[in-house]
């Protein structure tokens, strides 16, 4: 284990999940909103009661008990700000195994989960845009098509001018037919 003096060096945050050794100002305080969404900064004092021995990785081992965070007064963690005084600590959890890292696993886990299925709505959604593209491009072949006979018209200087204008014209309609959420 290895300790590191910390303090509040402009709102620096602590780099991992750590155990409070020892207090080298009278007082610690660290603002804990990014993990509790308490609005003040909370008091830390050294070995105070413990971790959760929650293991991070697996799950809840035998005979784990957990401490809730905002009750953990001697833990310091990664993504908080310590705003006053400062001390010296000993890092217990890194990475993806820091409170933050479960948050962050917990949250990529769930995006998966929604990106894997699709609810009902989702897939009436899907259905109803493939109909309505094909029925818009449909009725941009028809514009076109009737357009045919205009091609030659004397304001272009050529038949093909003339198709492609058209075909700009179809393609316009398709745009402003089809909704922007589809």
């Amino acid at each position: 284990a290895t300790r590191r003096k910390i303090s509040p060096g402009g709102g620096a945050p602590p780099p991992a999940d750590a155990r409070l050794a020892g207090l080298t100002s009278s007082t610690m305080y660290v603002d804990e909103s990014s993990l509790t969404g308490e609005s003040v900064s909370v008091g830390k004092s050294p070995w105070d009661e413990g971790i959760s021995t929650v293991d991070v990785t697996r799950g809840e081992g035998e005979g784990a008990s957990t401490i809730p965070i905002q009750d953990q007064s001697s833990m310091l963690f990664s993504g908080t700000l310590i705003t006053r005084g400062s001390g010296t600590a000993v890092v217990v959890r890194t990475g993806p195994s820091t409170q933050m890292g479960r948050i962050q696993s917990t949250l990529s886990e769930a995006q998966l989960e929604t990106e894997e299925r699709k609810t009902p709505l989702g897939e009436q959604l899907d259905e109803f845009g493939t109909t309505l593209s094909y029925v818009i491009g449909g009725i941009c072949l028809a514009v076109w098509l009737a357009s045919i006979p205009r091609f030659g018209d004397s304001v272009f200087d050529s038949w093909i001018e003339g198709a492609i204008y058209y075909a700009k014209v179809g393609v316009a309609l398709g745009v402003a037919a089809i909704p922007g959420g589809l």
